[in-house]
């Protein structure tokens, strides 16, 4: 998948080609960017009235916690439609990374405005909710990136978007992420379900690592031809992944430990297990 350019300094943005429909100026699709916020407030309040008709616990949380079962329901939904074209394009589409100044997807043109609805929808709820914030602040960097990145990534069509649209590859573990916070509130650290999910948790977390890796080994393949045509967009994808790869890379260091941990006090505690 490395890619050398020839004739470098004759190649310019505007001279990169987009669907005939298409263009600068009107690429960004609004309407859809509108429906995934109102899909987003449907699923809240669908989540706020189904959730404590299947769990009593529920019910007796407070607030807060409240909210952020409800928008980590909508964030699991997301994750999922993400991955899903996240695969298909980094697994199927591969053919998209053979020149990063002309790979067209339209399923990234389909799926992208998804993900920009559902952080400028998360993030408005977080901000009328100061207290949620307040515990997790690296939250709203964390939206303001991806939305800058978003921005970037429209303006500059069609050079990065197989990378851009695969990078949600990634977040596949987001579900189970959620599904573990999910089972803690619930109080299901003793069942199966709840380590089987664990183990899923671990296993997409490595694959989120690994294709990290990737992405950062491909970015350098391709530095010279994307820092020639856009060296803004390309300087944003280069240390925006290098500091995903190190995010990362911490996280699983802390979700490894937290395994070991799990399964030896389960070991201790089970002796007769041996």
């Amino acid at each position: 998948k490395s890619v050398r350019m020839e004739h470098q300094d004759d190649l310019h943005l505007d001279a990169i080609p987009l669907p005939h429909h298409l263009t600068r100026d009107t690429i960004v699709p609004w309407g859809a960017m509108v429906v995934s916020v109102v899909a987003c407030a449907v699923v809240y309040a669908l989540s706020n009235i189904v959730s404590p008709l299947i769990f009593n616990k529920f019910r007796t949380l407070p607030y807060n916690d409240k909210v952020r079962w409800n928008l980590q329901v909508i964030s699991s939904i997301h994750a999922l439609i993400a991955a899903a074209a996240g695969f298909r394009i980094f697994y199927y589409e591969t053919h998209l990374f053979t020149n990063v100044t002309t790979g067209w997807s339209d399923l990234c043109y389909a799926v992208s405005p998804i993900t920009w609805g559902y952080m400028f929808f998360d993030l408005g709820l977080l901000c009328v909710h100061p207290a949620i914030l307040r515990d997790n602040p690296v939250i709203i960097i964390h939206h303001l990136f991806i939305l800058l990145g978003g921005w970037l990534f429209w303006t500059n069509a069609p050079i990065g978007w197989a990378y851009a649209c695969s990078l949600t590859v990634t977040e596949l573990s987001t579900v189970f992420l959620h599904l573990n916070s999910f089972f803690i509130t619930l109080g299901y650290t003793k069942s199966k379900v709840f380590v089987i999910n664990g183990i899923l948790l671990l296993v997409t977390f490595t694959h989120r690592l690994t294709t990290s890796v990737w992405f950062v080994h491909y970015l350098w393949t391709v530095f010279d031809q994307l820092w020639h045509v856009t060296p803004v967009w390309c300087a944003f994808m280069c240390s925006g992944s290098a500091v995903l790869l190190a995010l990362n890379a911490y996280w699983y260091s802390l979700l490894a430990h937290a395994v070991f941990t799990f399964f030896t006090k389960n070991k201790v505690a089970n002796p007769k297990s041996e």
